[in-house]
């Protein structure tokens, strides 16, 4: 067995690493140390700590190994918190009031724990915070009652036409005047049909009223139905109505009659005297295209073709089929002609059935370097995209000595799949033993063994320690082709072991008689 040198101890320092004024702290160096030495001078395992700043420690072993760690610990202030918000309390209405975020706690003097609230009485209000710390700090501020705003407009006024209202909003001491079209002034004249608030204030308080303004006595109009278009037909709409000379439509146009020759919706507004009246249509064109693309990558065994276009009653398919849906099964184009009993229109969708990618890059692989010196890795699949551990994205990846553990990503539009191999180059003369494995029931490189050539005859022992030398696996005297029964799946006494470097040592004879021992370092990863 090697001699093992001594180690450097893993120290860590526990205890909390912040508190508040007037708060303190205690570090626990760990337990099982022969001394210890701390930056303040201690000399215990806990020490007691009242002031901010970094502190470390350095600790021996009786074996005199020895480690260090260090923190920092810091004192952190009270919060000092802000109360906004009005300070006036108006009839009818609460005032909202914020002690401002990013604290944990919040403590008001009448019982609410929010960041903000509702005081609905004039009085003394008070906050006390607590920061993610647990340090606290209080605010104060007090709400007195405001001067009320007093608005008197209609709550409805009726109109026809050009007629126009005035709506008065003046208030005495008031500031300031905020109606719903942003106008500031105190009177607005109002000639539409509509809702028109305005809100009114005066530094301390703020007063809303609203009016409903409506039009009344409007012409009638009709424009006619929605109308489906046959590919080079047209609309002629005539809306003249007696009397009217004001036509307004949606797109801009001003004359009562018009020729339509494209899809959209359609709007007239007339006006008549005082009074005004409106109609709308929609027009559609038969061969208009569908907004989603006919061109479609297909991840399934078969796909729904259902063309959806309004009107149509008449489907033909180059199938054959004469049904509205049709099952495809393989990719190819497809063409399917419409009709709504006076109008045709052809489309044609083209479909690509794909799969998700299935990529094997084989079961691990070792080469002696007297025969090859490279390995050749395929992840080709048809449609797809190649990215490697490397991010290179060539569907073909040659491994070279000292090899590793290689790993792939390919991906269509049908999903991802991934796939890992472990490689390995090896000198002819000595056994191959890789220096890393992962026993997480993967089926992946899940346990560490010797690869023998043909040159060995038997293997003598195989053994495996951790680093401070305890041996956790044995395996003694087996043939070459024993060697996956004797292998290490990463456990000791029937448990699971950490992740970390182990050290194995092999002694093999060989055909020739001759007796090799082989050591080295394997990596256990999970």
């Amino acid at each position: 067995m090697p001699y093992l040198n001594a180690q450097s101890l893993p120290v860590q320092i526990l205890g909390n690493r912040d508190f508040c004024p007037g708060g303190n702290t205690n570090l626990d160096a760990g337990n099982g140390y022969a001394t210890y030495n701390w930056s303040n001078g201690a000399a215990t395992r806990f020490i007691f700590v009242q002031v901010g700043g970094t502190y470390s420690v350095t600790v021996t072993d009786v074996l005199g190994n020895s480690g260090s760690h260090s923190v920092v610990i810091t004192e952190h202030p009270n919060p000092t918190p802000a109360i906004s918000g009005s300070l006036f309390k108006c009839a009818n209405r609460p005032t909202a009031l914020d002690a401002g975020g990013g604290y944990r706690f919040y403590n008001w003097n009448t019982g609410e724990t929010a960041q903000g609230i509702a005081a609905n009485a004039v009085g003394d209000y008070q906050v006390t915070v607590t920061d993610e710390h647990g340090c606290q700090g209080s605010a104060t501020t007090t709400v007195v009652a405001g001067l009320p705003v007093i608005i008197d407009i209609p709550n409805e006024i009726r109109l026809c036409g050009n007629d126009t209202a005035t709506l008065n909003a003046t208030s005495a001491g008031a500031l300031s005047y905020l109606w719903n079209d942003n106008l500031t002034d105190p009177i607005k004249i109002v000639r539409d049909s509509g809702m028109y608030n305005v809100i009114v204030t005066n530094g301390q308080c703020v007063g809303y009223d609203t009016c409903r303004v409506y039009k009344i006595e409007p012409p009638t109009i009709d424009i006619g139905n929605d109308t489906i278009l046959c590919l080079g037909e047209h609309l002629d709409i005539d809306a003249r109505v007696w009397g009217v000379n004001n036509y307004q439509w949606s797109d801009g146009g001003s004359a009562p009659n018009r020729t339509i020759w494209q899809d959209g919706f359609y709007k007239l507004t007339i006006r008549f005297g005082n009074c005004f009246a409106s109609d709308s249509i929609r027009v559609q064109l038969f061969d208009k295209k569908p907004a989603a693309a006919l061109d479609t990558v297909i991840c399934d065994t078969m796909y729904k073709l259902t063309p959806k276009l309004q009107g149509a009653v008449d489907y033909k398919w180059s199938t054959g089929a004469d049904t509205s849906t049709i099952l495809v099964k393989k990719s190819g184009d497809y063409q399917v002609r419409m009709s709504n009993g006076r109008c045709h229109v052809a489309w044609n969708y083209k479909l690509t059935f794909q799969k998700k990618p299935q990529i094997d890059l084989g079961r691990d692989t070792f080469i002696c370097l007297a025969q090859a010196n490279h390995y050749t890795l395929n992840a080709f699949w048809q449609f797809s995209t190649v990215k490697w551990q490397d991010s290179t994205t060539f569907a073909t990846y040659l491994a070279e000595p000292p090899g590793g553990l290689y790993k792939v990503k390919v991906s269509n539009q049908c999903g991802v799949q991934w796939d890992s191999v472990q490689v390995g180059f090896y000198d002819c003369n000595i056994l191959y033993v890789p220096n890393v494995f992962s026993p997480n029931e993967d089926n992946i490189n899940d346990s560490f063994q010797a690869y023998p050539t043909g040159f060995v005859d038997k293997i003598n022992y195989f053994k495996v320690f951790q680093r401070a030398g305890n041996l956790v696996f044995s395996a003694m005297d087996f043939k070459p082709e024993d060697a996956p029964m004797n292998a290490w799946n990463g456990t000791f006494g029937g448990r699971a072991l950490d992740t970390g470097v182990y050290v194995y040592v092999l002694s093999f004879t060989a055909k020739d008689g001759k007796t090799w021992v082989q050591s080295g370092d394997v990596t256990l990863l999970k």
